[in-house]
C-alpha cells in the first residue's frame, strides 16, 4: 500500500524494525507483565567492600546527575582541614568520567597528594515475578564498572606500595 508521501507501509515497517530504540521499547512492554521483587549487587572483581551501605565522613559517592562543582567544593574544603588526612571517592558506570575529572582538579589544587586507584566490576542482579499466570520468574544480570580513588596527604609505604594503582601526586 502506498502513502501520499510515496513510501509504502512496508518501507515504514523496515524503518521501525531497524530503529535502535525499538528493541528496548519492546523489552519494556514485555517487562510490564512482571514486578521487581529483589535486587542484589555482587562484587565480581577488583574493589573490595562494595556492599557498604553507609557512607563514611570522608567519602564521596559520585553520580552522573551530581554537579562537578559541588563535589569539588566539598572535597577541597575537607582536604584543606588539618584533621582530615585522606578522602575516598567512589563511582560506577557513567559517573566514572566525572570522578576522574574531579580527582585531577583536586590534585592540581592541592599538590603533594598520594593517589590509590582501584578498578572493579560488580554484577547487578534483578529478580522479577510474573503478574500473569503461565509466565516464569525472570532474572536480569547487568555488569557495571566501578572506580574507587583514595587521595591521601600521608604516604603509608606499607599499604600504598602494595597497590598497582598507586600514584604520587
Amino acid at each position: 500500500r502506498w502513502s501520499s508521501s510515496g513510501t509504502s507501509s512496508l518501507d515504514l515497517l523496515v524503518v521501525l524494525v531497524a530503529s535502535p530504540g525499538l528493541e528496548s521499547a519492546s523489552r519494556r512492554v514485555a517487562m510490564e507483565k512482571y514486578k521487581l521483587v529483589r535486587r542484589e549487587c555482587v562484587s565480581v572483581s577488583g574493589i573490595t567492600n562494595t556492599q557498604e551501605t553507609s557512607i563514611g565522613e570522608h567519602e564521596f559517592r559520585l553520580t552522573s546527575h551530581g554537579k562537578m562543582k559541588t563535589y569539588l567544593t566539598a572535597a577541597l574544603s575537607k582536604l584543606e582541614r588539618e584533621d582530615v588526612r585522606q578522602v575516598h571517592f567512589k563511582a560506577t558506570g557513567k559517573a566514572i568520567n566525572k570522578l576522574v575529572s574531579v580527582v585531577e582538579v583536586v590534585k592540581r589544587r592541592i599538590p603533594g597528594l598520594h593517589q590509590v586507584t582501584e578498578l572493579g566490576t560488580m554484577k547487578n542482579k534483578e529478580y522479577y515475578e510474573p503478574l500473569e499466570k503461565g509466565l516464569k520468574q525472570v532474572e536480569q544480570v547487568k555488569s557495571i564498572s566501578m572506580l574507587k580513588i583514595l587521595l591521601s596527604k600521608d604516604f603509608n609505604k606499607k599499604e600504598m606500595n602494595k597497590h598497582v594503582g598507586y600514584q604520587k601526586g
